[in-house]
């Protein structure tokens, strides 16, 4: 069927005028969600129906929030997709302190998506569950009791160290060679891990509480790589234990150089954020044996 100008010029006015109601629509919804009557954060336009997809557009999320901060301010709203759901992001220090410290139960709450509840994982994940929820209180306690009490990260203390010295012996058996540092140390720690908790290594090798004067426990809002408040990581014992003994491991028995030769300076730190921040180019050293001579 072949269409007609006339069509054509229909089907835009259409498009335009649906797209002029829900922008209509969502702008009411948005102040109608502002609360008592209070001015939701400032941030940029959305669009309709992608909303602030495109401000977000580029490689690094936080450079494109980072730019946005500088625009809007270090506390700010974005509506993301159709549904027109606002989300709000605090960018400073002083905010993050704010958010958690004055409103830590409000923040603890959690959107749980469909299809997490079509798998049912909704009331007995405490990932998902309210804050508030007796069953997520009852879980943190188990978590609290059983997995990272002092005492049960005492009994683990061999199967961490072995699983150190099975990463040790896998760059010994590598001395020389280039070797991707981050596989290695992600392999080591799913084994020190998984031989921690299960008593089974998962991965086949072969085939501090301050850093620059600033805590990572929580309560310099400067670097809070554990969250704060309500939802902060379980993990954080488990961390401080296994980090600084890595590290330890790995500057006591080797050397570290960069391949062919190439400077520190050149070293490429540019940045890729995926779950998490990574390097965009996946660093890569040569460890070299430190024999007792040396020592």
């Amino acid at each position: 069927m072949k269409i007609t100008e006339r069509g054509v010029w229909l089907l835009w006015a259409t498009l335009a005028v649906v797209s002029l109601l829900y922008y209509l629509t969502s702008l009411g919804r948005r102040r109608r969600c502002s609360g008592s009557g209070r001015p939701l954060p400032p941030g940029p336009r959305p669009l309709p129906i992608i909303g602030n997809a495109l401000d977000l557009r580029g490689a690094n999320l936080q450079h494109a929030l980072a730019r946005l901060a500088r625009a809007h301010g270090d506390v700010m709203r974005l509506q993301l997709g159709p549904s027109g759901a606002a989300v709000v992001v605090v960018s400073s220090p002083a905010a993050a302190r704010e958010a958690f410290a004055r409103h830590d139960r409000r923040h603890a709450a959690r959107v749980v998506p469909d299809a997490v509840r079509a798998l049912g994982w909704a009331d007995r994940s405490m990932i998902w569950l309210p804050s508030s929820d007796p069953r997520w209180k009852a879980l943190r306690g188990v978590v609290a009791a059983h997995v990272v009490s002092p005492r049960s990260l005492a009994s683990a203390r061999g199967a961490r160290e072995r699983a150190v010295r099975g990463l040790v012996a896998h760059l010994r058996g590598r001395a020389g060679r280039e070797v991707e540092v981050g596989r290695a140390l992600y392999a080591a720690m799913l084994n020190l891990v998984s031989s921690s908790f299960f008593s089974v290594d998962l991965v086949d090798m072969d085939s501090g509480a301050e850093a620059a004067g600033v805590d990572f426990k929580g309560k310099d809002y400067e670097f809070i790589p554990f969250g704060s408040g309500r939802r902060q990581c379980p993990g954080l014992p488990l961390a401080e234990l296994v980090v600084p003994h890595v590290l330890a491991a790995l500057l006591h028995a080797f050397e570290w150089r960069l391949p062919d030769g190439v400077p520190a300076e050149q070293l490429d730190v540019s940045e890729r954020f995926t779950t998490a921040n990574v390097m965009a180019v996946p660093l890569k050293a040569v460890p070299i044996v430190i024999t007792k001579s040396q020592v």
